[in-house]
């Protein structure tokens, strides 16, 4: 532009004339305008960052809060044994481990998999059954081992008639509630009931007729006779004993 003064050229936006130093007032209004145009977009910047830390603080809250659930949903189903998509009966469970272990034969694992996860009652009866079944019989043979000894003279009737009782536990089912027979605990019964038998016929010298009243389930309950058998058992033991000599 040209100066009223010296009548030189020079920019615009100068704010004096370069070689009179007169006063620009064009070029003062366009300093104005600039500095109100900046301060206006410092001050849109600084309201755009106010709104979006909270908004970005906002969405981590929420991912954190959906990730926690999640976790502790995983958790939960990871200590409680629950799966939604695991296979069922009856509304119960079927626990991936616990039928591979049936199917596997391994019933004292299957026991000891079932207390340590807590799915006695969560699972289907038949679980529960094999599970009880495999620790009664752990329990029989060590008690047969420790209150059977070889000398019939040496038995105490009541850790004999506690054998016997374990014996019976495993032979009828009488184990809780878990009293049915099921399909899927056939061979485990078919594995167990001939050492019972030899149980009662070889140790403990039973006849026939006694092996027949013990193997009645209904006769479980009779704890009197039970006891009376096993004293006579005891006595005929010592005779058999004293006839071989």
């Amino acid at each position: 532009m040209e100066c009223k003064n010296c009548g030189a050229n020079y920019r615009l936006r100068e704010l004096r004339c370069p070689h009179c130093e007169t006063e620009n007032l064009v070029g003062r209004i366009w300093l104005m305008r600039r500095t109100d145009t900046i301060k206006k977009i410092e001050e849109e910047q600084r309201a755009a960052r106010k709104k979006f830390v909270p908004y970005v603080a906002s969405k981590l809250v929420n991912r954190l809060i959906i990730l926690l659930t999640v976790a502790t949903a995983v958790l939960i189903m990871l200590y409680t044994g629950y799966t939604p998509w695991a296979k069922r009966v009856d509304g119960k469970i079927i626990d991936p481990k616990a039928e591979r272990l049936l199917e596997e034969k391994e019933y004292m694992e299957l026991y000891e998999y079932m207390s340590r996860k807590d799915l006695f009652g969560r699972t289907p009866e038949y679980f529960a059954q094999s599970a009880l079944m495999a620790n009664d019989y752990k329990e029989f043979i060590t008690y047969r081992m420790k209150y059977i000894p070889a000398d019939p003279k040496n038995w105490d009737p009541s850790y004999v008639q506690m054998t016997m009782m374990k014996a019976l536990e495993i032979y009828t089912h009488r184990i809780g509630m878990y009293k049915d027979e099921y399909e899927e605990n056939k061979e485990q019964y078919e594995m167990y009931r001939p050492h019972i038998l030899a149980f009662w016929k070889g140790t403990m010298g039973c006849t026939d007729e006694e092996v027949e009243w013990l193997s009645d389930a209904e006769n479980w309950w009779h704890s009197d006779e039970l006891t009376k058998m096993c004293k006579e058992l005891k006595e005929r033991k010592i005779k058999d004993a004293g006839a071989e000599k």
